[in-house]
Order: structure tokens, then C-alpha cells, then sequence
């Protein structure tokens, strides 16, 4: 019933564990989900069916988040890609917590990658490869006009695999019924499939950046118009940009978001 974790901060100040769960290490973020659920399985277990107070976990958290904070090594954590060196990893975003790395060999499924993946609410999970596929068999998916839009498209989605930006920002027009959508669909679930798949557009830079921390890939489905703040802010996110708010209940602490994401 025992659960080893170690406990770190991220770049971006998020206090996070690393635990070994079922044979496998999940990356939490220590603000409560699923390390909450977590604290109260130990706690039930190792009681012999106690169940642990709303206060016991609110207290054994803060103290968890101080350690990571003070005590642990500041380490990265990744979505669905991460580079931390020649290679890339891919997040299959599965129960066992496997990884595609890939680099010029190839590519191989290793189950556990050394890299830490953090997955958030509505993470789905990608297909197992296969190899001797062809490229090309996308073609008949996409309702693309000619051959060079597809060589388009396609290196597209294969700067969207790189951990670092600047990404591409896609623009799908066309008539009503013209597969826009189913487009935007299936690129989103060969890169990055989620629940919602496609989202509607964000009423403001805070909404966007809160849905770039918890996704990879954002893809946005029946804008009518783009205004003026949006595109600016879609921009930001490609080549990179940060958005601070005030944190909820203090007069002074800001709340920051920092993300760089391709965009759909």
C-alpha cells in the first residue's frame, strides 16, 4: 500500500510529484486533484478503511508543497513532447504511462521515458505506431486543394511534434461543409487528442492561456472573426509569450502563465 514520490518544483514555481503508482511514475501537480485522490487512497488504505479529513488532506498538502518548494530540485515537466537531448519523447498519454522517443534511427515505444509528462483533465490517449505506414494514406482524410497544400499541411504537423516553437499558426477556410472541422479534427487527434477535440474561441487572453497549460495543441472550431486581441494573442502563443493576472484572493501575487503552442 506504500507509494514512493518525489517531490520537486517546475520552471514555472508549480509545486509537483513524481510517484510510483502501479508500476509506473506519474507526474501530479500538487495543487490538488489527483494527488488529493491520491493522499486519501493511502491514507484509507494504511488506516484499514479510515476515510481522512477535508482538513487532514488540505494540511498534508501545504506541507508537501513547501517541501517541493524548498527542499526539491527544480526539474521540468512536459505535455504531450519533450527534447531532452537528441531525442524526442512523445506522451502516448495510456495507462502505462509510455512514451514514443524518437531520432534519426527511427522511433520505438519505451515505457518508461526519462522525462517527466504531466497530463491534466481530458487527456486522451494516441494509437499504438505501427510501422511501414505512408504518409500519404492521410491524404484522403483532408479536403485539401492540391498536392502542395498537403506538403504544407504535413510539415505543419511535423513542426507541431517539436518541443520548442516558434510554431505555425493554421488558418482553415472554406464554404460551410467544406470539412473544416473534420480537418481540424483529424489533425488534433494525430497530435494531441483531447476531450474537447475543438474548442470555442476564448473570450479573453486569461481563458487562452489557461487552456495552453493544459493542453499541447489548441484547436479552435466556428470563429467567425478573428478580433484584433485574439490574433495578437495567437501570435504570442506561437513564438512564445507569458499573460499575468492577479491571483485569486490576495491583493498583491500575480498569477503567470508561460506557453508556446502550436494552434489550429
Amino acid at each position: 500500500h506504500e507509494a514512493r514520490a518525489a517531490l520537486f518544483p517546475t520552471p514555472s514555481g508549480d509545486a509537483s510529484m513524481a510517484a510510483e503508482i502501479a508500476g509506473h511514475r506519474e507526474v501530479l501537480s500538487l495543487k490538488g486533484g489527483r494527488a488529493g485522490q491520491l493522499l486519501r487512497l493511502l491514507y484509507y488504505r494504511n488506516t484499514e478503511g479510515k476515510a481522512a479529513g477535508s482538513q487532514v488532506v488540505t494540511d498534508a498538502m501545504n506541507v508537501l508543497r513547501s517541501q517541493a518548494g524548498v527542499d526539491g530540485p527544480e526539474l521540468p515537466v512536459f505535455g504531450r513532447p519533450a527534447h531532452p537531448g537528441d531525442d524526442i519523447y512523445l506522451d502516448m498519454g495510456d495507462g502505462d504511462w509510455s512514451a514514443i522517443r524518437i531520432n534519426t534511427n527511427g522511433w520505438e515505444v519505451v515505457t518508461r521515458p526519462p522525462v517527466r509528462f504531466r497530463r491534466t483533465k481530458g487527456v486522451l490517449a494516441l494509437p499504438v505506431p505501427q510501422k511501414g505506414g505512408d504518409i500519404r494514406a492521410l491524404r484522403r482524410f483532408l479536403n485539401v486543394a492540391n498536392d502542395d497544400d498537403f506538403h504544407l499541411l504535413v510539415t505543419t504537423l511535423i513542426c507541431c511534434f517539436f518541443p520548442a516553437g516558434p510554431y505555425p499558426v493554421v488558418l482553415l477556410q472554406g464554404e460551410q461543409g467544406s470539412a473544416k472541422s473534420t480537418t481540424a479534427r483529424v489533425l488534433a487527434e494525430l497530435l494531441d487528442p483531447s476531450v474537447p477535440i475543438l474548442r470555442a474561441q476564448p473570450r479573453e487572453g486569461r481563458d487562452l492561456m489557461i487552456a495552453a497549460t493544459n493542453r499541447w495543441l489548441l484547436s479552435f472550431d466556428n470563429m467567425s472573426e478573428l478580433p484584433a486581441w485574439l490574433s495578437d494573442a495567437h501570435c504570442r502563443l506561437a513564438t512564445g509569450g507569458g499573460f499575468s493576472t492577479r491571483e485569486l484572493y490576495t491583493d498583491e501575487d500575480e498569477a503567470l502563465f508561460d506557453a508556446q503552442r502550436p494552434v489550429i
